[in-house]
């Protein structure tokens, strides 16, 4: 799935989901959120900035406050006002779309992103993607027009993104609790 929203500065969130507590800033261009174990929370933060942003539409599956408290905060700051504009890729994720069909969905929305907007790409839309089509997405990644957010798994190759800001989300079983890491700052 690719969604276009406003573009980010920051997203907290506190007693949702599987995060105690969770701060993230973004810069202007690509920003990738991988994990080193699945279910360590990066399609609650998708879903957290989706859910803030488009508050007019109802959510497929709406976010609850982590277990054991009654309410959770989503905090998504802008980095300036604009208009929400809503894009979707089809809703179609099965296998018979291409590689190649994927990467033209995702570089028709670069080159039509207005202006302070940013690309939310879910980590279905990467995991679909062949080897070849994985090296593409590299290539049209280098220099994003417009702010882009990638959520990704373990398909990350942190050297191919240098210029890229990486958060690595982990549990710890310790605490019981979902965190995060920031791996690279560019």
């Amino acid at each position: 799935m690719i969604e276009i929203v406003p573009a980010l500065k920051r997203v907290r969130l506190k007693h949702i989901g599987c995060w105690h507590e969770l701060c993230m800033e973004f810069q202007p261009t690509l920003n990738i959120i991988t994990d080193e174990s699945r279910g360590s929370g990066k399609s609650t933060i998708f879903r957290a900035i989706l859910q803030t942003v488009h508050l007019s539409s109802r959510p497929r599956f709406p976010l609850l406050p982590t277990k054991g408290f009654r309410e959770g905060k989503i905090s998504v700051e802008l980095m300036s006002p604009t208009i929400t504009h809503r894009v979707t890729d089809s809703g179609n994720t099965h296998h018979e779309r291409t590689g190649n069909d994927r990467l033209k969905s995702l570089r028709s929305c670069l080159e039509q992103a207005p202006t302070g907007t940013c690309i939310l790409i879910e980590s279905d839309f990467i995991e679909q993607l062949d080897a070849v089509a994985f090296d593409n997405f590299f290539d049209l990644m280098s220099a994003p027009p417009c702010q882009v957010i990638v959520i990704m798994g373990q398909r990350l190759k942190p050297e191919r993104f240098k210029q890229a800001r990486i958060y690595s989300c982990f549990w710890n079983p310790e605490t019981n609790r979902a965190l995060v890491r920031l791996l690279q700052k560019p």
